[in-house]
């Protein structure tokens, strides 16, 4: 039996090497992308898939990825868009550099990755995922760029999803809300110093979250599983919030 296939970028850490894991545990076969080789030939011992060192950013390298992924495999059956970066600059601060960085790798990256992959999964009537934030729901202050291009990110998914609905592709969004991994933890750092180390700083960061902590990669790497499986079927063009339940909280009620 032929099994399914999925290209994760920013497959060598956090949660992209979160779904590796699960994918491949689920009899996927996957290829991960990713710029750092090092990382990727260890995630690549430790799973099988088949490793892609590049940047997703790199003008037409989309293709690039597609087209090794169809010569290794000979199908496409899902798209896990992951890779992302996250820099804190203020609107009265944000140079043209770093807006044109963030919204290269979280949102151009995907446009083009997901172009140069239609073909084949309309072939298989396959599933595109796309890893967004919260942050896309709401005004974070200190990262104008990020907020933007991951709001902008939904929104082209979801249009992704009507428009390909008729060839049998579903496109969705996961929203994280705070989740442990090496990004995350870059972001913690600089609150540190405030709240008497990272942990402290996560304390912090979550303090409002119904569930009074962080998530796990491996917890939103089984949404992301559950989006490209067959039991989501009727599910398209929506945006999943993983988050502990922080998205239905209304902070300003918060007088402890």
């Amino acid at each position: 039996m032929t099994k399914d296939v999925a290209i994760v970028t920013g497959g060598g850490s956090g949660i992209g090497a979160a779904v590796v894991r699960r994918l491949t545990s689920d009899g996927w076969q996957v290829a991960a992308v990713g710029r750092r080789a090092d990382r990727l030939e260890e995630i690549a011992r430790e799973t099988g898939c088949l490793a892609i060192a590049d940047d997703v950013a790199t003008p037409g390298v989309g293709t690039t990825i597609v087209a090794r992924t169809l010569e290794h495999f000979g199908r496409i059956d899902g798209l896990v868009c992951n890779a992302g970066i996250f820099e804190y600059a203020a609107v009265e601060a944000l140079d043209a550099d770093t807006w044109r960085r963030t919204l290269d790798v979280n949102l151009e990256a995907v446009l083009w990755l997901v172009q140069a992959a239609l073909p084949a999964l309309r072939e298989a009537r396959g599933g595109v995922v796309a890893i967004s934030s919260l942050g896309a729901r709401r005004a974070t202050a200190g990262y104008a760029a990020y907020v933007s291009s991951k709001a902008a990110l939904t929104a082209l998914v979801r249009t992704i999803a009507v428009e390909e609905a008729s060839s049998g592709i579903r496109a969705n969004v996961v929203l994280p809300g705070w989740t442990r991994t090496e990004m995350a933890d870059a972001g913690m750092r600089q609150l540190a110093d405030r709240f008497g180390g990272i942990e402290g700083a996560y304390d912090h960061a979550t303090r409002h979250v119904p569930l009074k902590r962080p998530g796990r990669p491996e917890e939103l790497a089984a949404v992301v599983a559950f989006l490209l499986s067959r039991e989501s079927s009727y599910i398209t063009a929506t945006s999943i919030p993983v988050d502990g339940g922080l998205h239905a909280i209304d902070a300003s009620q918060d007088f402890g």
